[in-house]
């Protein structure tokens, strides 16, 4: 609610003084009025209480109305006061305003029902004018504070009028520029006429935004001027436009600080990271001085300098960089007598005029070489603390070209070349025998004559885990696997501390509990007296070529079995044309009812019976005949979706899951029929009473790094078969033989054991592959892969280049008991941009996650393991990583895996086998699931 005004009110004419109150009470309340009709009455009011403004008539009995009036302003000064009368004139009215009235009414209808807005707006008007006067206070006050901070502060402090004219300059104008106060006071344009040639059109055009009366204040601009010692100077710009309450434009006030050190010092802090780089990036010493002298240039005159290189050995110099305006370096000189020599000596930088040369040169101290420069400056370039070479810089015009300030930056880019010049000479003596030892693909271990590690090569590092800090001064005996006895290691021993090299085969444990087997040759190393100092093992990691050669002699003996079984096939289907073409011959020639009939359909089924079989080997052996068709591959398992069921009986739920827009294959059409039927014949014998059997399909790029691992897979797109079943499962020494003809696990008499290598027959035939994933327990997953149908040049459609999504170095525990896809994933997972921890089972998974320093942001892990599954090991690390993501990966599918209430619906699942792309697409959609 806005205050009510108080108004004091003189008059002693009741009916005026009820005028006035008509007219201020129609105000709704706006007023309050306090009526007096004596003189006594209404100084009594004056005094002890506090009005907004008086109302006075002109005359009243014993006291006229301009009394009245200098009595307020006597006694409340700020309290305007308003004559209201009918017979005063304007003399009188006049006389009132210049005795310091606020207004005058005269006593009409009219008049006095304006009087409510007269009063409003003499009270306005004393808001504003004490508002005013607060306000050329308050800037009278700050000028004050202004000047009196501003004559002692460091920086040059001004302020100019509206007219450009200086008001202020502070006396640090002086220390900055070498011109006083009172010339830039004089000379409004000096600072001007001051800045550098290069820079005057920059600060002219800032200038002009700082001084326009409409613009906001604009950023510190910084600028260098030539002060009157002819040195340059960078100063940084600050300046404030001024105005009044009345926004009206009263000048500038501004600030300059000399920041010429500053400058400085960033500059030297670029040339130090920009040689700091160089060392890294150098090809050679030639390069790094030539950037170090570009860094330099621009910190100092650099037309006469010099970089000599000092071999204490010889007591010589020989430049590395050299500009010099008067003399020509030799190739190589003798230290001894020459200024660079005095340096080295004294081992500590010197700044020597040339008055400070000729007195060395008299105490004989120095020769005299060469022109001598005006200033010589000279720094040691050192290597701990011994000499590697010096840097000059000399100027012949100026004896005051360098000072102390050049010394101590020269000295700072002198301290990083001369560690770099020591650096580059040692890595030449050892470079190529670190190149030998470093780049070997073989493991070297050199161990002292006790047997304890004093060196392990990256090689080392690699294959076993192991950190060159982790195993330094340790016996190698940490490796053992327990696959040799102590007899072995014995004999190992005997042979080389006898001074003989030992080579065998032997198999040890990596860091994270993974083994491997090396092939390893140890030697003793013989010092000049004769003794046994060291001995030198190089190892060469051998475990992927046993894998490798396992896996060839499986192919070979598939391949061999696979002829085998054709040429059987193919000599025996020639006798079975004759058996069932005979018995044929012979039944339509006899009487159904005949007993011998009966016998010869018997012998006609049998023949029938073995012709299938042969059939199959056929088809395990690639020699069945085909008839291949373009096709969906979706289409094709629809159509045989009623016989399946039938096939696998009412117990055994079917699931289907078709991938989207699969790609076409060329294959025989019966023998996709072949293959679905065997395996589900296979997984519904596989599950005792009721399960589910699954088939999907979908589609895989395979990349090089799987197929590095999986030997017998080939890179490219393919479309995949699953068939996973809920079944008994199987071990893997079963899985070893499970493509083999002829082998079952089946009792006598049930089966064949030509129904899986039928589908390995006719998935090699059509140039794909198979693998299979099983656990005891655990149901079984096979996966089929069949080339997709490559399109003709004039089909092939526009090449897609498909983004990888790159993580941004969070940090992964990877969990995989098969070393292979351990090693496969976590080349993967460093390859597009993770941090990996790795481990082979749950327990060193939960160890390396109590490490304190360690922090994870994701777990990959294997679902099915030995000794605890993933489920359980996430459900272990949840409790110390609450915002840990979960990503879960088996060679079974999510829906074996979840009705095994292994997993929960919904988790994070990657099939196995996948490429990196799918990898990478799976972890960010992990990472980014809210």
């Amino acid at each position: 609610m806005p205050k009510k005004i108080r108004v004091l009110y003189i008059d002693d004419n009741p009916m005026d003084r009820a005028l006035i109150r008509d007219a201020l009470e129609k105000e709704h309340g706006g007023f309050i009025l306090t009526e007096t009709g004596t003189q006594d009455a209404f100084e009594k009011q004056l005094a002890e209480h506090e009005f907004d403004l008086v109302l006075t008539d002109f005359n009243i009995l014993g006291y006229e109305g301009l009394q009245i009036l200098d009595t307020v302003k006597e006694k409340k000064p700020h309290t305007p006061v308003i004559l209201v009368t009918g017979t005063g004139s304007e003399e009188v009215a006049i006389e009132a305003m210049r005795r310091g009235a606020s207004d005058y009414v005269i006593k009409t209808p009219a008049h006095i029902k304006r009087l409510p807005r007269t009063i409003k707006a003499v009270l306005d008007a004393k808001q504003i004018r004490e508002e005013r006067d607060k306000a050329r206070q308050h800037l009278v006050e700050s000028e004050r504070k202004f000047r009196l901070l501003a004559d002692f502060t460091y920086d040059w402090e001004y302020w100019l009028d509206a007219q450009g004219q200086y008001i202020y300059c502070s006396p640090s104008c002086e220390r900055i520029t070498g011109y006083k106060a009172e010339e830039f006071i004089k000379n409004p344009a000096l600072l001007f006429d001051i800045v550098h040639p290069d820079y005057k059109e920059k600060v002219v055009e800032h200038y002009d935004k700082d001084n326009h009366p409409k613009l906001k204040p604009v950023e510190a601009f910084e600028f260098p001027i030539i002060t009157r010692a002819g040195e340059e100077c960078w100063i940084e710009h600050n300046c404030t436009s001024v105005f009044d309450e009345l926004g009206q434009y009263l000048g500038r006030r501004g600030s300059n600080r000399d920041i010429t050190e500053r400058k400085r010092a960033a500059l030297l802090q670029t040339a130090q990271h920009q040689i700091a780089r160089a060392m890294t990036t150098a090809i050679n010493l030639k390069e790094l001085i030539a950037i170090v002298t570009r860094e330099l240039s621009r910190l100092v005159d650099t037309s006469n300098f010099i970089v000599a290189l000092y071999d204490a050995s010889q007591n010589r110099l020989r430049p590395a960089f050299e500009a010099d305006e008067k003399d020509v370096l030799p190739a190589q000189w003798n230290a001894e007598g020459t200024l660079s020599g005095y340096l080295i000596n004294h081992k500590k930088s010197m700044l020597l005029r040339q008055k400070d040369i000729r007195k060395l040169i008299e105490e004989e101290k120095v020769e005299p070489i060469g022109t001598i420069p005006e200033v010589w400056l000279g720094v040691p370039l050192f290597a701990d603390k011994s000499v590697v070479g010096v840097m000059i810089l000399q100027c012949y015009s100026d004896a005051e070209h360098f000072d102390e300030a050049t010394v101590s930056m020269l000295e700072v880019i002198a301290s990083e070349l001369g560690n770099y010049i020591n650096k580059v000479e040692l890595e030449a003596k050892h470079e190529l025998l670190e190149t030998a030892v470093t780049q070997t693909a073989d493991m070297i271990v050199v161990t002292d004559n006790q047997g304890d590690i004093v060196y392990v090569n990256p090689a080392f590092e690699r294959v076993s885990g192991y950190s060159l800090g982790e195993v330094l001064g340790q016996n190698p005996r940490f490796l053992k696997s327990g696959r040799q006895d102590t007899a072995f290691y014995k004999k190992l021993w005997d042979t080389i501390t006898s001074g003989k090299f030992w080579q065998g085969q032997m198999t040890n444990r990596c860091k994270d509990g993974s083994l491997f087997t090396e092939m390893s040759t140890i030697s003793p190393v013989v010092d000049s007296s004769g003794n046994i100092s060291n001995y030198v093992s190089v190892k060469r990691d051998i475990t992927q070529e046993q894998l490798l050669e396992k896996q060839m002699h499986q192919a070979q003996k598939m391949e061999s079995i696979g002829r085998l079984a054709g040429g059987v096939a193919h000599d025996f289907n020639n006798m079975l044309a004759i058996i069932l073409g005979y018995s044929e011959l012979v039944l339509a020639q006899l009487d159904p009812d005949d007993k011998l009939y009966k016998e010869i359909l018997e012998i006609n089924k049998a023949g029938q019976r073995s012709a299938d079989l042969t059939t199959q080997l056929l088809a395990f052996s690639r020699k069945q005949t085909i008839a291949p068709q373009v096709l969906d591959l979706n289409d094709r398992i629809g159509n045989l979706v009623k016989m399946l069921r039938r096939l696998i009986g009412e117990d055994i739920e079917l699931i289907l899951k078709p991938g989207s827009n699969l790609q076409k294959i060329k294959v025989d059409p019966v023998q996709i029929d072949q293959v679905l039927m065997n395996l589900c014949v296979n997984a519904r014998d596989a599950i005792n009473g009721t399960g589910q059997l699954i088939i999907e399909t979908g589609q895989v790029v395979l990349d090089e790094a799987y197929c590095k691992v999986n030997t017998y897979a080939e890179p490219g797109s393919f479309v995949v078969l699953t068939v996973s079943d809920t079944g008994c499962g199987m071990d893997a020494e079963t899985q070893s033989q499970i493509f083999e003809p002829f082998f079952t696990t089946k009792g006598l008499g049930e089966g064949t054991g030509l129904g899986l290598s039928t589908v390995y027959g006719i998935v090699k035939q059509n140039e794909g592959f198979i693998n299979v994933y099983s656990e005891p327990g655990q149901g079984t997953t096979f996966n089929i892969y069949i080339p997709e149908y490559a399109v003709t040049e004039t089909e092939l459609p526009e090449e897609k280049t498909v983004a990888l999504p790159e993580g941004h170095g969070e940090t992964i525990l990877l969990v995989e008991d098969e070393k292979a896809i351990l090693d496969m994933v976590q080349s993967m997972l460093g390859q597009i941009g993770y941090s990996v921890i790795v481990a082979s089972t749950p327990e060193e998974a939960l160890s390396r996650a109590r490490d304190e320093n360690v922090h994870i942001d994701l777990l990959v892990t294997d679902v099915v393991m030995p000794g605890m599954n993933g489920k359980e090991l996430a459900g272990q690390l949840h409790a110390s990583f609450p915002e840990m993501k979960i990503l879960f990966m088996s060679g079974y599918t999510s829906d074996i895996i979840a009705r095994r209430d292994v997993l929960d619906e919904g988790v994070d699942f990657i099939n196995k086998p996948f490429s990196r792309l799918q990898l990478a697409e799976k972890l960010w959609e992990t990472f980014n699931k809210t």
